[in-house]
């Protein structure tokens, strides 16, 4: 399985809460825009079962008025299931 990122990612050592973490990871687009909140630690296990998995893909197609320029396309994969979470065991 190849794992490319598709969008810039840093390391920043800036915290709004820093009682609670010190460091954070942070997404940005090819604009260099900030994508959603800030990826931070977890120190905790997060025990779950996940049942009735499934796998989509999809390819979206946009045709362009314009006859000299290239369709438009996106392609887009998801995997969703159910889980249910057991309990959390605390590793400070």
């Amino acid at each position: 399985m190849n794992y490319n990122l598709e969008n810039k990612v840093l390391l920043s050592e800036d915290s709004e809460y820093k009682s609670l973490y010190q460091w954070s990871l942070q997404e940005f687009d090819k604009d260099d825009n900030k994508i959603g909140r800030d990826l931070i630690p977890w120190n905790y296990s997060l025990y779950f079962t996940a049942s009735e998995l499934r796998y989509s893909d999809s390819l979206d197609i946009y045709k362009s008025e314009d006859t000299e320029k290239d369709s438009d396309f996106f392609v887009s994969e998801f995997i969703s299931f159910l889980a249910r979470f057991s309990f959390l065991n605390f590793n400070v």
